[in-house]
């Protein structure tokens, strides 16, 4: 994880095997809301292209409760997040984000890293 204090851009990499236990799936995600209070970044870019992780629809909603008011306390702008290769892991991801509530950010999902970083740094 780094962050550009200029851009505001938080840069997250995760490769998540596919088999991960929840708990620790929950414990990672908690380092990622720590890292994003801590920042408080107005654009994320989420590489999620090694990440095989399916996420079940309990932690999805944990994820949710968690994470969203974070994103709005901290007028989170723009999320770009780098597709996994694995299709069930992608609408697993893609479910998580559409069924924030808070969802006031604009969210876009890419193939390649650097159409996803060119979009963070538009106005």
């Amino acid at each position: 994880m780094t962050f550009d204090a200029e851009s505001k851009i938080l840069e997250t990499n995760w490769v998540i095997p596919q088999q991960l236990q929840a708990e620790l799936f929950k414990k990672l995600m908690s380092i990622y809301f720590e890292a994003v209070r801590q920042h408080s970044p107005k654009k994320i870019f989420a590489n999620l292209t090694y990440s095989f992780h399916i996420i079940t629809l309990d932690v999805q909603e944990w994820i949710d409760e968690n994470l969203s008011p974070i994103y709005e306390e901290i007028k989170l702008e723009k999320l770009a997040v780098c597709v996994s290769s694995d299709l069930f892991a992608q609408v697993s991801v893609e479910q998580t984000i559409s069924e924030s509530i808070y969802s006031v950010y604009q969210t876009k999902y890419f193939k390649e890293e650097k159409a996803a970083k060119a979009w963070l740094l538009e106005s």
